[in-house]
């Protein structure tokens, strides 16, 4: 009934996050964090042979489109296929030729947590290609191995967000 980065809007503006909505306002080279759901990650192979990850996150605002370049990929790529939250910290391209994405230079797992620190698990797993498969299962939950990145560790909780079809 609700974005699942609603239980952690208090966190992430600490962190400075800043909202999908708010990105158009920004200047182009501003450096910016960006926190989202991922709702899809492509790797289409370039001309140049070089790897690049095309990746869509959700807030609870909208969509922002990462540019994810090989150098960040060859050290975020198992972030992007274990897990289903980040923080993206990067620079915001905001003008009409290129349009409006960030450019990653890092992507980390973010966990989300209610105000009272309970686990909000989400599912994980990522399409099919370079990254992984398409068909079959949405994923698998997150498990209580994965790195911590907001809060002290709490209890999991029964809270689960259905990937959207």
């Amino acid at each position: 009934s609700c974005h699942p980065l609603d239980f952690a809007k208090d966190d992430l503006e600490r962190r400075g996050v800043v909202w999908a909505s708010a990105l158009p306002e920004c200047e182009d080279g501003a450096r910016v964090i960006v926190a989202g759901v991922r709702e899809r990650a492509q790797t289409p192979r370039t001309r140049s042979g070089r790897r690049t990850c095309f990746l869509t996150m959700e807030d609870p605002t909208g969509l922002v489109d990462v540019v994810v370049f090989e150098d960040a990929l060859e050290r975020a790529g198992e972030t992007i296929v274990k897990h289903r939250a980040y923080l993206v910290e990067g620079t915001l391209q905001n003008d009409e030729e290129r349009g409006l994405a960030v450019v990653a230079g890092s992507v980390r797992s973010y966990t989300v947590r209610t105000d009272d620190g309970t686990r909000v698990s989400l599912r994980r797993g990522v399409g099919q290609g370079p990254l992984g498969p398409t068909r079959g299962s949405a994923g698998v939950h997150e498990s209580e191995t994965e790195p911590e990145t907001q809060g002290p560790r709490a209890k999991r909780s029964e809270v689960t967000r259905r990937s959207r079809r």
